[in-house]
């Protein structure tokens, strides 16, 4: 029972990291706790055990997913995604305790390049990918630290915060065999890793941009779901948000955005509604890139009646229509049916909100002179979309997204903080527009600058004006140029570590079998 309720633990303290408690000091110990429970315990003990902790980490801070925000979500889907999620954390338990007894690697080294490889595989496993609530966000607030990711992408603060977790339970070993030498070493080597990445971020954020810099505005129009697709409800909606652009205007901005599906309508295809957003970016004499539902029965590439792209449109000055960019990375069971070729999906699972169709290919605009392009709601989420856009060319970065859905709970503050990230790692300004907050302008070096507030400070269901200026791209980054290099050298330790496990060890004759135990736990002789 001891047991169960340190891992219980682990999953509440790693809950008060994230945003928006904001209490990131406990990632640095979130899982003291359940490495003490997996000590000395069998593979399939520590899998329960850690799947434990992922059960109260995930069944948490998926809670406001499941609390009736969204329509086409059931307790159904939060249950599954719970479980699926809380898997990983469950080999990683199993990983961690075969390995501790099959290898003489140090211990922290293997906990944190497992971890980093689940990270990866939950990144990147087809339509179930869910890049979020990765260990590194966590250090969203913490400049210094964050500039590692331009080299290692989040993965490689992962691994950090995972290593001194295990060194600090290394370290109670220690003490507890007596072992002082190795306490030491447990002390002195994370410790030593943290310093150089603070140095190392300290001398990033010593460099001053070139200054060139992209006047914006942000238009956070507060439209609640209900009143959005209401009957008669566009004129209202349209006059709001075209009040709030004039006022923007007055501070001569080079781009004006709008949210994602600002527009209730498609702007591209509907004569009427194009003229009048067409006639908002003229009086405003600024680029207007607005959110809009463009029909696929209008684009050339005809599909159901009811289809649709999810699109950001931009206006020029003088009203032309200068291009549109549509999503292309959808939301699995809300957007659209996974597989659905191939699967009979159950209804509970499969009904989704709408009939949302991919775009066809990654494309950017040009504002001033400079590349600017966009990314719509949770694209925001996945580095290599962000990656591909600044190899081929922009200097500025915008998220568009609408998260009303979520009403007033962490979400918004989650993906605002995972943003940071995209700045940091590829040393590009973004412009976050959102429907009900967070609205923020962020620098390159993922430093948040400016935030949409309401006369209360509030932040969230707040209508309100952002304007400012963001630096222009001058350089591209290790990560944007060759991309999770970081996780790939973790995975390959990993997966070295778990082929080697398996060999006998009177057949072992590379020279890392040969370490002296004093590079293993005390008390761990590395057999099986």
């Amino acid at each position: 029972m001891k047991e169960v309720g340190l891992a219980g633990l682990s999953g509440l303290l790693l809950l008060l990291a994230f945003p928006s408690l904001n209490y990131d000091g406990f990632a640095w110990c979130f899982l003291l706790p359940l490495l003490v429970a997996l000590d000395g315990q069998r593979v399939f003990k520590s899998f329960g055990l850690s799947f434990l902790a992922g059960l109260v980490f995930f069944g948490v801070i998926f809670g406001p997913v499941s609390a009736g925000t969204v329509d086409a979500l059931t307790p159904l889907h939060f249950i599954l995604s719970v479980l699926y999620f809380s898997l990983y954390w469950g080999l990683w338990g199993a990983g961690l305790a075969w390995l501790q007894k099959a290898t003489r690697v140090p211990s922290a080294l293997v906990a944190a390049a497992l971890w980093v490889t689940l990270e990866y595989v939950r990144a990147h496993a087809g339509f179930l990918s869910y890049p979020g609530h990765l260990l590194g966000h966590t250090l969203y607030e913490h400049p210094s630290l964050i500039q590692i990711v331009s080299l290692t992408g989040v993965y490689g603060l992962s691994f950090l915060i995972l290593f001194v977790n295990a060194s600090l339970a290394d370290v109670l070993h220690a003490l507890r065999q007596r072992s002082w030498s190795w306490a030491l070493v447990s002390i002195a080597v994370p410790l030593g890793l943290v310093s150089a990445m603070v140095l190392y971020g300290d001398r990033i954020l010593s460099v001053a941009p070139p200054g060139r810099q992209l006047s914006i505005a942000l238009i956070q129009g507060n439209i609640l779901p209900r009143d959005k697709w209401a009957p008669y409800g566009q004129p209202r909606i349209l006059g709001e948000y075209s009040r709030l652009t004039h006022e923007a205007a007055a501070g001569s901005p080079d781009l004006i955005i709008w949210p994602e599906t600002a527009v209730p309508g498609d702007v591209v295809n509907h004569a009427i509604l194009r003229k009048q957003v067409s006639q908002v970016a003229a009086e405003a004499h600024a680029f207007l890139l607005v959110g809009s539902a463009e029909y696929a029965k209008f684009s050339g590439h005809p599909q159901s009646s009811r289809d649709y792209y999810n699109s950001m449109v931009l206006f020029s000055p003088y009203g032309g229509v200068e291009g549109a960019y549509r999503k292309h990375r959808l939301v699995p069971f809300a957007e659209y049916v996974p597989l659905e070729e191939w699967v009979s999906w159950p209804r509970f699972i499969g009904n989704v909100l709408g009939g949302t169709l991919p775009g066809e290919e990654p494309r950017m605009f040009t504002v001033q002179g400079v590349p600017v392009a966009a990314v719509i709601c949770w694209e925001t989420l996945f580095p290599e979309i962000f990656r591909e856009f600044v190899q081929r060319g922009a200097q500025v970065m915008v998220t568009a997204t609408d998260e009303a859905w979520f009403g007033k709970t962490s979400v918004p503050q989650q993906v605002l903080a995972i943003t940071v990230f995209r700045a940091a790692e590829n040393r590009v300004a973004i412009a976050r527009s959102a429907n009900t907050g967070l609205s923020a302008l962020i620098d390159p070096f993922g430093r948040i600058i400016a935030r949409v507030k309401g006369p209360g400070q509030e932040e969230l269901f707040v209508q309100g004006v952002l304007t400012g200026s963001l630096p222009v791209a001058w350089e591209r980054t290790f990560y944007t140029q060759y991309g999770d290099v970081f996780a790939a050298c973790s995975i390959a330790v990993a997966v070295f570590c778990l082929l080697s496990a398996c060999v006998p060890d009177r057949f072992r004759v590379l020279a890392l079998y040969r370490l002296p135990l004093s590079c293993v736990r005390p008390g761990e002789g590395g057999q099986v």
